[in-house]
């Protein structure tokens, strides 16, 4: 779950600031974003690719690894974001690669692949 301030929005699309970064997110259908007003999000767990530090994507949080566990061919990654907020990830082995503890990480989205939570009542 990510959170942060809407700063742009548009009929289709509104940027979140967050403490974790810059976010790009589908305007929800029937309900504007609107400037200032805060916003919650989550992303599709199958929709999250991991990529080295190099690609640029719209969407990309990075963090620090500090432990993967597996179970099977399934591996939690446990990421630090910037502000200290943990993440936790979970991929395929022969979707990662070798991570190693304190090893940057860089997940990538399309805009879309979020659903933005409606507004607490």
């Amino acid at each position: 779950i990510l959170a942060g301030e809407v700063t742009e929005s548009n009929a289709g699309t509104a940027q979140i600031t967050s403490p974790e970064g810059l976010f790009h997110v589908k305007q929800p259908q029937g309900r504007a974003m609107r400037i200032g007003s805060q916003a919650t999000f989550v992303i599709g767990a199958d929709r999250v690719r991991v990529k080295d530090e190099s690609v640029n994507a719209e969407n990309r949080l990075e963090g620090t690894v500090m432990a993967v566990e597996y179970v099977g061919s399934v591996a939690t990654i446990f990421l630090e974001l910037p502000g200290g907020r943990e993440f936790r990830l979970q991929k395929l082995e022969t979707q990662l690669g070798e991570l190693a503890s304190g090893s940057r990480l860089v997940m990538t989205w399309d805009v879309g692949d979020e659903f933005v939570l409606p507004d607490a009542p």
